[in-house]
């Protein structure tokens, strides 16, 4: 058995190679084609590289190997994943260790923010005034707290105002059987806050909500403010409303997480919205893709239009496996089935992946979800008065 050392900075983007304790040294040899590239160039196959293990396998002649690996956490991850999905064809047995296992932790991004801080808090408390600067603060807390931006698409009758309320726990967002959304929503993490507020400007930029208490009806009527200078009145006269409140079950000490609703892909009230959904589909350094589908409606053509977006993103990715992950897809209103009839694993296998599969998408992180059971539960738990028909509703949910 042939044993391979690997090591990877994703600082400096560096690789090195041993092999039985020996650096690499013929130059010729197609493991040099790693050494400066991203881990998730030369993992997995793509053009005419053909992949770390077949690249092994054709530098060793061994038919066992024993690999490693010495870097992070998502990126040994990344390596396991390539290695059932490729390298069992190459070898007859691989045994793949991660060498820095109990150190790895330190290097993980959140960990080094932690750090991070409290390093900054003790200069804080020392004797250099010059470090106590508003300035020096301000530019710190811009620089630490970034935004994590979840953006959620989906097609129309999906159920995504549903699901998002449902995430942050209250009945806020207006959700009808038509396109509601006419204007892109920003919801805000912020823990420090007992309630939402939100604020709202005009296309011309103007102040049409500043700091209020959120409310569905306020939100429902910034939704769907028509512009008055627009001769047909169909233009939407808010450019964003922005939300900001304590979403439940997230911690906004180091990330700030903004979920951002945009309208539906099949919304043409404003090309501006699908030109900004297309740019988070693609902009695999910012966004996570929350993609939401009626899973008891599948294939229609808006449904199949946004998939085969993200099937592209997917397929032009350098990313590998981590851009990949992304993008989660939510099959939502599975409270339509009858699970007596037909269960979940049936639908699953037989409707949910072939149609995903037929627009490109293979090994979704797929999740299944009854969006308005999770809101009419977390609206009782946060003692919020249920309508008759949602008691009705609730009632019937939970049974099923």
């Amino acid at each position: 058995m042939v044993n391979v050392q690997i090591g990877y900075n994703p600082y400096t983007v560096k690789t090195s190679i041993l092999l039985n304790g020996k650096t690499i040294e013929n130059k010729v040899s197609p493991l040099m084609y790693v050494i400066n590239k991203r881990l998730q160039e030369w993992i997995e196959p793509k053009g005419s590289w053909p992949g770390i293990f077949k690249a092994l396998r054709a530098s060793t002649g061994e038919k066992q190997i024993e690999i490693e690996f010495t870097g992070t956490f998502g990126d040994f991850e990344d390596l396991a994943y390539a290695k059932d999905k490729f390298g069992n064809e190459c070898f007859e047995k691989i045994e793949l260790i991660h060498k820095n296992k109990d150190t790895a932790r330190d290097a993980d991004p959140y960990q080094k923010m932690l750090k991070l801080k409290e390093l900054y808090q003790k200069l804080q408390n020392g004797p250099i005034e010059e470090f106590k600067t508003p300035d020096i603060q301000a530019n710190f807390n811009t620089a630490i707290n970034s935004d994590f931006r979840i953006v959620v698409v989906a097609p129309m009758s999906s159920g995504k105002s549903t699901l998002i309320n449902a995430i942050i726990g209250r009945d806020m967002l207006p959700a009808v059987n038509q396109a509601t959304t006419a204007v892109i929503t920003e919801i805000k993490d912020n823990d420090q806050f007992k309630d939402f507020i939100v604020n709202a400007d005009d296309k011309y930029g103007n102040s049409v909500a500043k700091n209020q208490k959120a409310s569905k009806k306020l939100i429902s009527e910034l939704n769907y403010k028509k512009d008055p200078n627009d001769p047909d009145c169909k233009d939407a006269l808010i450019h964003l409303v922005q939300l900001e409140g304590p979403i439940p079950n997230l911690p906004s000490d180091v990330l700030n997480t903004v979920f951002v609703d945009t309208p539906g892909g099949n919304n043409s009230q404003n090309d501006e919205h699908e030109e900004m959904m297309d740019k988070a589909i693609n902009d695999e350094n910012k966004s996570l893709i929350l993609y939401v589908f009626n899973g008891a409606q599948l294939g229609t053509n808006d449904s199949n239009i946004i998939l085969q977006k993200i099937a592209n993103a997917m397929r032009n990715s350098t990313n590998g496996k981590q851009s990949r992950d992304r993008f989660l897809f939510v099959a939502n209103r599975m409270d339509e089935f009858d699970v007596v009839e037909e269960p979940y694993e049936d639908v699953i296998k037989n409707t949910i992946l072939p149609q995903l599969a037929s627009n490109g998408i293979t090994e979704p992180k797929l999740f299944l979800a009854s969006a308005q059971t999770a809101k009419l539960i977390r609206m009782v738990n946060n003692g919020e008065e249920l309508s008759e028909t949602e008691e009705e509703d609730l009632e019937k949910l939970v049974k099923r």
